[in-house]
């Protein structure tokens, strides 16, 4: 999951980082999680094991451009490059 932590979604941010929490915890599939503003960053790691809270503090400190500005087809195409080949196929799980 891809999620905008730009500064024109800042009113957004902890809702959709909460649903990419709930996502990842509650699903039996392997979810990565992606946050972007001028760049990507992979949130995977910081979203496992922890309560909400902790995980949403965890993301805001491994984030540099938190409520910045927005490169949304420099980060679509970053994460194509980088990890668009390593996503599942349907019925499949990441390894």
């Amino acid at each position: 999951m891809l999620a905008d932590i730009s500064g024109s979604m800042e009113r957004y941010t902890r809702l959709l980082l909460l649903f990419l929490y709930a996502l990842a915890e509650g699903l039996e599939r392997r979810v990565e999680g992606f946050v972007f503003g001028t760049r990507l960053t992979r949130v995977t790691r910081q979203l496992r094991g922890r309560d909400p809270d902790q995980a949403l503090a965890e993301v805001s400190r491994a984030v540099e451009d938190w409520s910045g500005g927005t490169r949304i087809g420099e980060a679509l195409r970053s994460f194509n490059f980088e990890w668009g080949r390593r996503a599942p196929a349907a019925g499949r799980s990441c390894s």
